[in-house]
């Protein structure tokens, strides 16, 4: 049952075949190599020429136009995108998104290092079969608090530097 799905009873003839082949790789009608020898074969190989003109005619009407259509989209596409001004980022833009991404390269250290920090310290704490097996849930609680506040750690690490500073340079002094 299955082998008859598979199977077509239609017979191909080969010239027919060549013919089309030739059509679809650009050959013209007049190469037709039968042309002088024989007119019978001449005449299948051209059929099956003529039939992949057909097709590729048929295939052209059929498409002509939707590939149209999005060939104008995209014209107006890049019409408009052409006509659009490009947007340049100002230096306090440029500023304003290095910080951000430095304090969130700066978050992320200090959450990482808390996170080993307090699981040390419940290892150390604790032992370590309870401190390496349920250590890391607060130590991760704690970790992401220290990541939230880490922008507000960095500006008071900022003014503990500052101060410390202005200490040591009047004492200096």
């Amino acid at each position: 049952m299955l082998k008859n799905i598979f199977k077509s009873n239609k017979v191909v003839d080969p010239l027919f075949e060549e013919g089309k082949t030739a059509f679809w790789n650009d050959a013209a009608a007049t190469d037709n190599p039968y042309e002088h020898s024989d007119k019978e074969r001449a005449q299948r190989w051209e059929s099956g020429w003529n039939n992949a003109q057909r097709t590729n005619e048929s295939l052209k009407k059929k498409w002509e136009a939707p590939c149209n259509e999005a060939r104008k989209t995209s014209e107006s596409l890049k019409k408009n995108l052409s006509s659009q001004s490009v947007v340049r980022e100002t230096f306090p833009d440029f500023l304003s998104r290095l910080a951000e991404d430095f304090l969130s390269g700066l978050a992320g250290i200090v959450g990482v290092v808390t996170f080993f920090g307090c699981w040390i310290y419940a290892v150390a704490t604790y032992g370590w079969f309870l401190g390496l097996s349920f250590g890391w849930i607060p130590s991760m609680i704690i970790a992401g608090i220290a990541t939230l506040l880490s922008p507000i750690i960095a500006i008071l690490l900022l003014i503990g530097v500052v101060v410390l500073f202005v200490v040591l340079s009047k004492s200096q002094a």
